[in-house]
């Protein structure tokens, strides 16, 4: 075998291969979004713009990693004040079937309206939009759906205050749960046995090592409560440091989700950030807890929003992460208050809330089975598949054919593929996002939108259950997409679709490639032919 024909096929085989992007999170990342996103009040009545400006920037975000967007708006109290959750999904090849296993991350975007929240909630936040980041920018199509939702309304207010709307702990993710959650998960014909749980990120940055900065309420009882008791003694040995995240779980329904935590936390080093568990040994939170002795201190424990899936079904696995909050250190006095600033984020304060995002982004890239490496999706795509393709095809809806356009926006590294598809007779136009499988050739794509694009009045979750799927591949003449148009009337129902292009492909593998493996390829030929020359 020749020295041309041995690079030749370093080349091929590195050029269609793909290995993992970076896992982990970024320190510099995580202060700028505290800094520029997470460092003002965000509260409907003493910081509406920013609070706004907050979830347009997770909109917009989410929807340039390539994600699909819900906004679930809503009413709140006789006064009619508005309210934005809004869930972001990362779709996997299992996404919109039975087959699916979610994982969620969440996180409350909203604040007491004398506090700029950067501890509370702009750490979790700032976990939850870098967590993202890392996980969208994985090259390798994973199984099943990782969904980001950021809540509105978790803080309450008495109800004397001007324009106060959410009179409990918890009104938005209360309505999310009930009103999206639950729908999304039977649009998707899954049950929450399929639902593989949900981590709530509520106060994550706050370390203190200083001895007795941990405060205990109750001690008395909380060394005796079940669940509670290793956390308390190992609190105690350790000079009760706020040196430590904690876990809050029920002992055995949860167990998947704060054992998998644990073990990640411990495999990223930095021991003197250490994680402990806080277990209620009850499944049905509601009906049971108030039942036991130890009542007060577990009520205590799931004030956060993990109470609204605890509340509203107790088969939906959930885990609050949480440094303690008003327990720890300045958060003592600075708890929904104004001091809880920027004089949080010290280098100490950022390695336990990196460390903590890390954790999170290695378990939910294992809870939805995102493998390391795989084929790459820009070498292995269509050459001209690319932003400003355009491809034509006929649809058939009800009953009639349509002529729509497609027109290609983006394809990043990732397999993200953002386009745009219209109807000039229809004056329609919308967004869709997706993602190429390089491994199968297939494209995938859905509404980036799904509540923007079509009326109110009909369902919004079918929508979200709107994708088109189907083989990608170079023609004599230019690309076609061949396949099926999914869930456009009911839950099942189907039809084929195909588009074109005529642009000149001949070959999946022709034209040029900036993928670092193809690059790799190269330098190693060089590499071997400059050692032949000794």
């Amino acid at each position: 075998m020749t020295l041309g024909t041995v690079c030749a096929l370093l080349v091929l085989c590195f050029s269609a291969l793909s290995g993992a992007a970076d896992t982990t999170s970024s320190r510099s990342n995580l202060r700028a979004l505290l800094t520029d996103r997470f460092s003002s009040t965000r509260h409907h009545v003493t910081g509406a713009d920013a609070k706004r400006a907050t979830a347009e920037y997770f909109i917009r975000t989410m929807e340039d990693y390539g994600m699909q967007i819900f906004m679930d708006a809503f009413l709140l109290s006789d006064r009619k004040i508005q309210a934005s959750n809004i869930l972001a999904l990362w779709n996997g090849r299992q996404s919109n079937t039975p087959n699916d296993k979610p994982v969620l991350l969440a996180a409350h975007y909203d604040t007491q309206r004398n506090s700029p929240g950067v501890n509370d909630n702009g750490s979790g936040m700032a976990a939850l939009m870098e967590a993202a980041r890392v996980i969208s920018s994985q090259p390798c199509l994973q199984e099943y759906t990782v969904g980001f939702v950021a809540f509105d309304f978790w803080e309450r207010e008495d109800r004397k205050e001007t324009q106060s709307a959410c009179y409990q702990f918890g009104c938005g993710s209360r309505q999310w749960v009930t009103y999206s959650l639950m729908p999304y998960l039977e649009q998707s014909g899954l049950t929450p046995a399929n639902f593989q749980g949900v981590i709530v990120m509520d106060g994550i940055m706050n370390y203190n090592n200083t001895e007795g900065s941990q405060a205990v309420p109750n001690a008395e009882i909380y060394k005796q409560t079940p669940g509670v008791t290793d956390i308390y003694r190992s609190s105690e040995a350790d000079g009760f440091r706020g040196n430590f995240i904690t876990s809050v779980a029920r002992t055995d329904y949860d167990r998947t989700l704060y054992t998998a935590f644990q073990r990640k936390w411990n495999s990223l080093g930095d021991p003197q950030y250490k994680q402990y568990n806080a277990l209620i040994p009850i499944k049905d939170v509601e009906t049971d807890g108030p039942k036991s002795p130890y009542w007060p201190v577990y009520r205590f424990l799931s004030y956060s929003d993990l109470w609204s899936f605890w509340k509203d079904n107790p088969d939906l696995k959930t885990m609050l992460l949480s440094d303690t909050a008003q327990l720890r250190g300045r958060m003592q006095q600075c708890q929904h208050r104004p001091c809880d600033d920027m004089r949080s984020v010290t280098e100490e304060n950022l390695g336990m809330l990196k460390k903590t995002t890390d954790a999170v982004i290695a378990l939910a890239l294992e809870f939805s089975n995102t493998r390391t490496s795989c084929r790459d999706p820009m070498s292995s795509a269509p050459a001209s598949f690319k932003a400003g393709l355009t491809m034509e095809g006929t649809l058939e809806i009800d009953g009639n054919d349509l002529k729509f356009k497609l027109v290609v926006d983006a394809f990043k590294p990732s397999g993200v593929v953002r386009m745009t598809v219209s109807n000039d007779d229809l004056e329609v136009s919308d967004s869709l996002s997706g993602r190429y499988d390089a491994e199968t050739q297939t494209l995938t794509v859905r509404l980036t939108e799904p509540i923007q694009a079509v009326r109110v009045e009909q369902d919004p979750f079918k929508k979200t259950n709107w994708n088109m799927n189907g083989q990608l591949k170079a023609t004599e003449t230019g690309v076609e997409w061949t396949g099926t148009f999914y869930n456009l009337e009911r839950q099942g129902h189907s039809v084929p679709v195909k588009f074109t292009s005529a642009d000149g492909e001949t070959s999946p593998q022709s034209g040029s490639s900036l993928a670092l493996p193809g690059l790799l390829g190269t330098v190693l030929c060089a590499i071997l032919t400059r050692l032949m020359q000794f």
